[in-house]
């Protein structure tokens, strides 16, 4: 299996660019062309309240990462209702116990765990795997920062850069 693909701008930045000056230019072009806008996000209708709440938190803190789009949109509400979904079944747990009191054909009593553990952890589950895409965990948050290039630092200009610029 090969490697992902990283950005030009990245391999530019780390000056290990094995790419002909043509190839990259062609490179920055194609890279360029699939940026997707990112004008048109809004929290889905069909979300609750506290869902939209999510939904327009997680979009801000993305934006000022620069990694969300349009197309984003659903997979965002669905992290939202999954959370939402995962906070429910917390309350409703935290409120009547993980077990409950089944009454069998016998008339057996028997304690079982509460439907609502299945479904907490049905959400669970989905809202981490779509927090993984996003850089929302520590750990896929420091994969997505090896893949940022590094900020250069600027330098002071020196008295022969003031006179003549940058030669």
């Amino acid at each position: 299996m090969g490697r992902k693909p990283v950005p030009i701008s990245i391999l530019k930045d780390r000056a290990k660019t094995h790419l002909t000056k043509k190839q990259i230019e062609e490179r920055e072009q194609k890279e360029n062309a699939a940026r997707l806008p990112s004008d048109n996000i809004q929290a889905p209708s069909w979300l609750c309240d506290r869902g939209q709440f999510i939904f327009n938190n997680i979009v801000s803190e993305l934006k000022r990462a620069g990694m969300v789009s349009n197309l984003d949109v659903y997979l965002l509400s669905f992290l939202a209702d999954a959370i939402v979904d995962y906070q429910s079944a917390s309350v409703i747990l935290r409120e009547e116990g993980t077990y409950i009191e089944h009454t069998n054909a016998s008339n057996n009593t028997n304690k079982v765990s509460h439907p609502l553990t299945s479904e907490k952890k049905r959400s669970f589950e989905q809202a981490y795997k779509i927090c993984g895409d996003y850089g929302l965990s520590f750990t896929s948050l420091l994969k997505i920062a090896n893949l940022m290039p590094a900020k250069k630092e600027e330098k002071p200009e020196t008295p022969f850069e003031k006179k003549f610029g940058d030669v």
